[in-house]
């Protein structure tokens, strides 16, 4: 009965040790609010030191420059539109159309945002946005 007890206990341990996570749409509609509140203060507390984000003209920005840039942001609503979630042990890559009403204009871009499971908290760790081609209405 001990021996039995303490292979149990074991396999328990382990399975536990490679439980993941699994980062869902409510995972991601919880980033978004959280984001929409308060941009600097999201970008400080859930990005990761080496944070890069590719920009729609195709250059780059770091960690830095993304806090810098967000200290006066205002967000009214945002969703990520056709959006799609894979994950892989810790990293999740979402994609979809981001859109973002500030106050001043709206802003629709292709994303693919990519986090990264540290120390039991999704961070946010690569940012990549593209234009969207602009369609006129009969196109559609």
């Amino acid at each position: 009965m001990k021996n039995s007890l303490s292979t149990l206990a074991l396999l328990l341990i382990s399975a536990g040790a490679f439980a993941q996570t699994a980062f869902t749409k409510a995972t991601l509609d919880a980033i978004l609010q959280d984001y929409q509140k308060n941009p600097h203060s999201f970008f400080e507390r859930n990005c990761s030191p080496g944070f890069r984000y590719i920009t729609t003209d195709g250059s780059f920005k770091y960690f830095q420059d993304i806090l810098n840039g967000s200290a006066t942001d205002k967000i009214v609503a945002n969703e990520i539109q056709d959006q799609q979630i894979v994950q892989s042990g810790d990293v999740a890559v979402v994609s979809g159309i981001h859109v973002q009403e500030r106050p001043t204009s709206t802003r629709r871009v292709a994303v693919t945002y990519t986090f990264q499971r540290q120390n039991g908290r999704w961070m946010f760790v690569a940012s990549q946005q593209n234009n969207l081609a602009k369609v006129s209405p009969d196109q559609k």
